[in-house]
C-alpha cells in the first residue's frame, strides 16, 4: 500500500507569548506551559528539516515519500494542535481585562 501524501505542512506562527510576573503570580503553569511550547517549536524546526519532502511543493504525487515523512507529519499536526490547545488556555486563564465603563466626560458617537 503506498503511503499517502500528507497535506502541505504549515510554518508556525511565532510564539510571542511569555507570561508577565503578575500573570505567573495567578497562573504559574503558563511559565511551563510558555517552556513547552518553546520545546514543541524547535521538534517541529528539526522535523521539518529532517523531512523536507513534506515541505517539497514540486514532489510529484506518486514519488514515495521518505519513511520517517508519515511519522513526523503526525508529530506536526500534533504540535499544531497542542499550540492551539495551550492558547485557548492562556485566554481561559487569563481573560482579557473588562471594558472600563464609560465616564460622563466620555462624549457617545
Amino acid at each position: 500500500m503506498k503511503p499517502r501524501r500528507p497535506p502541505k505542512t504549515k510554518p508556525l506562527d511565532p510564539f510571542e507569548w511569555l507570561p508577565s510576573p503578575p500573570e505567573f503570580e495567578r497562573c504559574p503553569e503558563l511559565g511551563v506551559l510558555a517552556i513547552l511550547l518553546s520545546i514543541l517549536d524547535v521538534v517541529y524546526i528539526a522535523l521539518l528539516a529532517a523531512n523536507r519532502d513534506l515541505l517539497d511543493e514540486e514532489r510529484p504525487s506518486w514519488s514515495p515519500l521518505s519513511p520517517t515523512a508519515p511519522a513526523a507529519d503526525t508529530i506536526l499536526r500534533q504540535i499544531d494542535r497542542m499550540r492551539r490547545a495551550v492558547a485557548a488556555y492562556q485566554h481561559a486563564a487569563l481573560p482579557p481585562p473588562p471594558a472600563p465603563e464609560p465616564t460622563d466626560d466620555d462624549i457617545p458617537f
